[in-house]
């Protein structure tokens, strides 16, 4: 039996950057459509839309649909109301060091970060090696009893640093890299921020050795 065209498709290079030339985009697709509908393939199933066309245009959703960031709960453009998106995944680790350090302490390699008051600096057990983006080195923050703390030092392979100075902070204390900690939330949307990239880049560099919890 003769086989038909299951689906043909493209991608939208700017569809959360760049709404005239998506829409040329959609237009060049549409036409595409138009022509494979007029000879003959009636049930070949288009699709175009990344999760910033399916948000904001919903001419481009034709048969199918193709998330990828949304489906971890983030965004790069405002969806429609009533729409929500809920991150699916926190990255938490403990505190395993803390020391109180003189000032004029320097943290970390290079010397990029120098205390100016006594300070309580603990030390996590995640590094570049677990997708820390060595680019947040004295930029990022984690959240410990529910506040901001921030990252002091240079990023290293397994570890970072970071200033608990005035938070009631001991070993094995939880913290959170990623996700909700009291009334504080932190997303991957600021890591990439603070990173200088996107939030897909911070979800896809969680590295292979940090364990995973499925929480149903």
């Amino acid at each position: 039996k003769e086989r038909g065209v299951a689906g043909i498709y493209s991608h939208l290079a700017c569809a959360d950057s760049d709404e005239a030339y998506t829409r040329q985009q959609l237009s060049d697709f549409l036409e595409l459509k138009k022509t494979a509908r007029q000879m003959g393939l009636a049930d070949t199933r288009f699709h175009i839309a990344n999760s910033a066309a399916i948000a904001l245009m919903k001419e481009s959703h034709h048969e199918m649909v193709r998330p990828g960031l949304a489906l971890f709960g983030s965004s790069l453009v405002s969806w429609p109301s009533g729409v929500s998106l809920q991150p699916v995944l926190s990255w938490r680790t403990k505190a395993v060091f803390i020391k109180r350090v003189p000032p004029g302490t320097s943290i970390s390699y290079g010397r990029t970060f120098v205390t100016k008051k006594e300070s309580l600096i603990a030390t996590l057990p995640v590094g570049y090696a677990d997708g820390i983006p060595r680019s947040v080195s004295n930029k990022g923050f984690v959240l410990i009893k529910g506040k901001r703390c921030p990252i002091v030092g240079r990023v290293t392979m397994d570890q970072i640093m970071v200033d608990v100075t005035g938070v009631d902070t001991k070993v094995g204390e939880d913290v959170v890299l990623i996700g909700r900690q009291g009334a504080d939330t932190l997303s991957a949307a600021d890591w990439a921020s603070w990173a200088g990239t996107i939030p897909y880049e911070i979800f896809c560099g969680i590295s292979k050795r940090v364990p995973r919890v499925g929480v149903s």
